[in-house]
């Protein structure tokens, strides 16, 4: 089997071999190519005419006066075109696309390095061969934002604003499956009206210069038809939903800026709103919305949620701990004077037991201690609890000495 794995290895070396020469013949047209073999065939051809003319003086013998000498017809025509072909040599950088134009018709575009332009009859025109990004409508140091107050300087350009629509719970029609609706309490799900700004990533197809010479005439109005395109494409679309949709479902969005501005180069040849003819010869290798920048105002206003947010919390969380806290020392206080008046309750409950005397007689005995413990006490209000107490000592020490078996005595003798 080993002869069927080299020789599956040389077709397909030969299939991508023959592939590649097909892009590289598509790239370039049949009707580019012609024109630019004519082009080169009629230079060819009149520098043949000129040599032979020059062999003709040469060999005929022909002299004119030249600065006082004497020199053949054919040897001065031929030096007059050495250096009229010395002065038409032009450079084309490898970063760089090139196209000869025959008063300024494109007829042939050149590759890089040195290029023979007829001098006096033809021009060079050149442009970048390598991937150009261009941010619309300018770059953000050329942005001028009073163009109602005041006139656009010279190089200045105001910003593209599109309105967006109502915020409503329904999409629009047409949108696919994956499609996302607006988050609730969005603060970007108003109707507002914004600054847009757009990127694209464009490169002129190799081969292709002349096309784009003819069909658009250069950059820069190819620039202008795209951000025209682009503008129209947000306006009918973003009039539709808030900013809170479209930035939820940018990808969707950057998919057909790209598409309806491939449709206008013509990069998407074959269906059926594309005509055949409309190749521009350009490449969009990009395009997508970089920034919907919205006014200060609501920019702070929307800083101010989160913050608020977050300080609504705080206060929350404040609350409950402060209350945690309190709810805490309370069964902390509530416990300890528990153990206080459980733990009094017993000693009281013993004394009683010990002494065989009444409760209320106890509880006077504890009072009268309670008033000893201040010794800043020396008044008794009648009326008060502590008089009461007093009252409460007396009956319990009456009790007491009824309670003696000798009829009161204290146990002393006189």
């Amino acid at each position: 089997m080993a002869w069927w794995k080299i020789w599956k290895s040389k077709l397909s070396g030969f299939w991508s071999t023959i592939i590649l020469a097909c892009k590289k013949a598509k790239e370039t047209p049949v009707a580019e190519k012609s024109k630019t073999s004519r082009f080169w065939l009629v230079v060819g051809i009149t520098y043949g005419v000129l040599f032979a003319l020059e062999a003709v003086l040469w060999l005929g013998g022909h002299f004119v006066e030249v600065f006082g000498e004497k020199w053949n017809r054919g040897e001065v025509l031929f030096l007059a075109q050495v250096l009229y072909t010395f002065a038409s040599f032009r450079t084309v950088k490898p970063t760089e696309l090139g196209a000869i134009l025959l008063f300024n018709r494109p007829v042939a575009e050149v590759r890089s390095g040195l290029v023979f332009v007829p001098l006096f009859i033809c021009q060079l025109q050149k442009e970048t061969a390598l991937v150009m990004q261009k941010e619309l409508p300018a770059d953000p140091e050329h942005i001028f934002r009073e163009e109602d107050k005041k006139e656009v300087p010279k190089g200045f350009f105001p910003p593209i604003r599109i309105p967006f629509g109502h915020p409503s719970k329904k999409l629009p029609k047409g949108l696919p499956t994956d499609f996302l609706p607006a988050e609730e309490d969005d603060p970007l799900n108003v109707r507002v009206t914004a600054e847009t700004v757009i990127i694209i990533r464009i490169r002129i197809k190799k081969g292709r210069y002349i096309t784009f010479l003819t069909r658009v005439g250069s950059m820069v109005e190819a620039i202008r038809q795209i951000q025209d395109t682009a503008v129209a494409m947000a306006l009918r679309e973003f009039a539709q939903v808030t900013p809170a949709i479209v930035l939820r479902n940018l990808q969707y969005y950057n998919q057909m800026l790209k598409k309806e501005i491939q449709r206008l180069v013509g990069e998407m040849v074959g269906e059926s709103d594309v005509e055949e003819g409309n190749d521009w010869g350009l490449t969009i290798h990009d395009a997508q919305i970089k920034l919907i920048n919205f006014h200060r105002d609501l920019n702070t206003a929307i800083g101010k949620v989160p913050i608020a947010t977050l300080e609504a919390k705080a206060t929350v969380i404040g609350g409950d701990a402060e209350r945690q806290k309190r709810e805490l020392h309370g069964r902390g206080d509530a416990a300890a004077e528990l153990a206080v008046l459980t733990n009094r309750a017993d000693g009281l409950a013993k004394i009683k037991g010990s002494l065989e005397v009444s409760a209320e007689a106890v509880i006077g005995t504890e009072a009268a201690r309670a008033i000893t413990l201040n010794p800043g006490q020396k008044t008794i209000i009648a009326g008060s609890g502590g008089f009461a107490d007093l009252l409460g000592i007396g009956t319990s020490l009456g009790e007491s000495l009824k309670q003696q078996p000798d009829g009161g005595s204290t146990g002393r003798k006189s």
